[in-house]
């Protein structure tokens, strides 16, 4: 029988894991932001429009045929590993390859029929081809990384953001200066390929075994409960990914697919940044859960979201002082109505990291039908909301579709889950309320770009002092991080 660690080696293990995970996320931000300034600048507003109108249908495509796999393997993955051993995880990965593979390998078919049934107009046949190979190469990285994940290899599971990143940068760019927009597509599929050529490496110990076929009742109960998941699931990737969609649709025009995507890619990095540091940790709090200390859960918890409240304020700021002059001076003029759509749209952040909160519990009580139900409204709000305004006020409209449907879904989620939000939100508020004169400033204030700079450097260093005052920030915070890096890790 294995030994539990102790219980102090558990907090220093998970502050590890978590800190790793944020560290590897970060380094990523200086490919997104080359990405940001020099793609769309490259393609113009009108080629880029064109470029996110197909990542947005891939997306959704992608979200289609998941059945909850990384969600699955971070919940039952650690029990598997710690009760039953390497054999016993490796059929588990070699039962998802096949089939987690076969909903993603029966669209990858269904996408090539689509334009020989019904062609679409400004979608041609070749962009099909494409976005085929992508689903495939995609879904196949998704479980190697999703199985690294259940392993808790928190460190590598988080690098593919980093690589991601840098491979759309390069390969995008690169291919899409020598073949155009086809060359841009084809770059995605290199980034998948890649992704899963390091991934497959860093499992190979499991993946590489001789293995029967997998029956599929070994398989049963996690399916079922990753299928329970599949449908939040796509509605939350329709939620995310509709809004290019809607735009394009109800608009009819590429340029205004451009200024919503910028905007909500500034919404998708900061919202999916700190909802990967929660979902992050839900391996540790599994364990939690099963050894009956849902206290020490909620405290993690707590934790982490008042310290992604803090990073809310932090983007907030710098996109209001600086976000006009940035948009303009790196990516263009043409490129400008983007920042109304991203100030509108920054507003979905609050309710988003509340609803990673919610996808926590969802997981850990095994209560996916909430989580659904709470995508369920916010989707209908969010698309009821955008077909309502985005044919007045186009990709502006959108946004406010997008912060509609964010807000419902938190509430739906922070309604239920009361009790438990009672104590994990506590510093979470407080951390916001503080933040909010000084939006004050905003209204009044209105600096020349190197002032601007000052003003945002001068009223973060000012809010973070408030919040040492407030002793909702320590130095005490930055040692147990610190300590848990010195520390050999439990696993």
């Amino acid at each position: 029988m294995t030994k539990e660690p102790p219980i102090d080696e558990q907090r220093h293990h998970t502050i590890r894991t978590v800190s790793l995970g944020t560290l590897w996320r970060l380094f990523r931000y200086p490919f997104i932001t080359l990405s940001v300034a020099i793609i769309p600048r490259t393609m113009g507003d009108e080629v880029y429009g064109q470029y996110a109108f197909f990542m947005s249908v891939f997306l959704i495509l992608d979200y289609l045929t998941d059945i909850g796999i990384t969600q699955v393997l971070g919940r039952f993955g650690p029990e598997f590993e710690a009760k039953e051993g390497r054999y016993s995880s490796s059929r588990l990965l070699h039962g998802f390859l096949f089939y987690g593979m076969l909903p993603g390998a029966v669209t990858a078919a269904g996408v090539l029929l689509v334009p020989l049934v019904h062609p679409f107009e400004g979608f041609p046949f070749s962009w099909f081809a494409i976005m085929s190979v992508l689903l495939l190469a995609t879904k196949f990285e998704g479980i190697v990384y999703g199985f690294l994940y259940g392993l808790n290899q928190i460190a590598r599971f988080s690098s593919r953001e980093v690589m991601r990143s840098a491979f759309t940068f390069v390969f995008v760019l690169l291919l899409y200066t020598q073949f155009g927009l086809l060359g841009a597509f084809w770059g995605l599929v290199v980034n998948e390929v890649l992704l899963s050529i390091v991934g497959t490496a860093w499992v190979r110990d499991y993946v590489f075994r001789a293995e029967r076929r997998i029956p599929f009742a070994l398989l049963r109960p996690y399916l079922f409960f990753g299928l329970r998941l599949y449908i939040p699931l796509c509605l939350f990737g329709l939620l995310q990914r509709s809004g290019n969609v809607c735009t394009q649709w109800l608009t009819g025009s590429p340029k205004q697919v451009a200024y919503f995507d910028i905007a909500n890619q500034f919404l998708l990095l900061t919202a999916t940044f700190l909802g990967l540091i929660l979902t992050t940790l839900v391996p540790s709090l599994s364990t939690l859960y099963a050894e009956g200390r849902q206290e020490q859960a909620h405290k993690y918890q707590r934790t982490a979201t008042k310290y992604c409240g803090i990073a809310i304020f932090v983007a907030c700021n710098a996109l209001v002082w600086l976000g006009h002059d940035a948009v303009t001076l790196i990516m263009g003029a043409e490129f400008a109505p983007a920042y109304s759509s991203a100030t509108v749209m920054v507003l979905a952040v609050f309710p988003g990291v509340i609803t990673y909160v919610g996808m926590n519990y969802a997981l850990l009580q095994k209560e996916p039908e909430m989580y659904t139900w709470s995508v369920v409204v916010g989707l209908a709000l969010m698309v009821l909301t955008s077909i309502l305004l985005v044919p007045k006020y186009q990709a502006l409209g959108a946004a406010w579709g997008s912060v509609c449907g964010y807000g419902a879904m938190g509430t739906v989620l922070a309604l239920h889950y009361r009790k438990e939000f009672s104590h994990v939100l506590r510093d979470f508020v407080r951390v916001v309320l503080l933040g909010i004169p000084f939006a004050s400033l905003y209204l009044f204030f209105r600096p020349p770009f190197p002032l601007a700079v000052a003003a945002f450097v001068g009223s973060t260093a000012v809010y973070l002092c408030v919040l040492f005052m407030a002793k909702l920030l320590s130095i005490e915070d930055a040692r147990s991080v610190l300590d848990a890096f010195r520390r050999p890790s439990i696993r």
